[in-house]
């Protein structure tokens, strides 16, 4: 029996298990919420459609109902658990800090976020070791987080944009695109 090589592995950083335990009810919670208000703008819509005489050809939506928000949550945590959690390590840690305090590089504010810089240094480092093994395959970064990490637009601010090309890293700003960066 053979087993089949993964097409594509998901890496992430490694404190991103514990972030992830501490805010996964407020996200569920938050999206639950948003689709009971996306349903009550249905219902004000179809009420004031049938004032006004406008007979409409689908019924009301029941968005809440669905059992999406739940689906989404569950689907997040497959994805977390089939992914690749990176180990901590003080190399990373100290460039993550010194982006932060001494150089004040992307993707930090003003201000610094220590998490953001954190991820980016270790997907860097896993970069780098990879290349020194002479990886072949499709190094992809992907974050939705474009006020820290791109220039207006999705743009890459440029010491991002240099960090990711000297380790043959292509960074995208959200699922669809990268997934079509690994098919490509």
């Amino acid at each position: 029996m053979t087993t089949a090589t993964p097409q594509c592995s998901l890496v992430v950083g490694s404190f991103v298990p514990v972030e992830w335990g501490t805010h996964d009810k407020d996200v569920l919670d938050s999206l639950t919420k948003h689709l009971n208000r996306l349903d009550q703008q249905a219902d004000h819509f179809h009420g004031l459609c049938g004032h006004l005489g406008i007979g409409l050809t689908f019924g009301r939506p029941q968005y809440g109902a669905s059992g999406l928000a739940v689906r989404l949550h569950d689907l997040s945590r497959q994805l977390l658990h089939a992914a690749v959690v990176l180990d901590r390590h003080p190399d990373t840690m100290t460039r993550a800090y010194d982006r932060v305090t001494i150089s004040k590089r992307r993707p930090c504010r003003k201000g610094g976020e220590l998490k953001d810089c954190t991820i980016f240094e270790e997907c860097l480092e896993v970069c780098r070791q990879l290349q020194a093994i002479s990886f072949t395959r499709k190094l992809i970064f992907c974050s939705s987080n474009t006020d820290d990490y791109c220039a207006p637009g999705v743009v890459p601010h440029a010491d991002i944009d240099a960090d990711c090309a000297a380790v043959g890293l292509r960074f995208v700003t959200n699922l669809p695109w990268a997934v079509s960066e690994v098919k490509s």
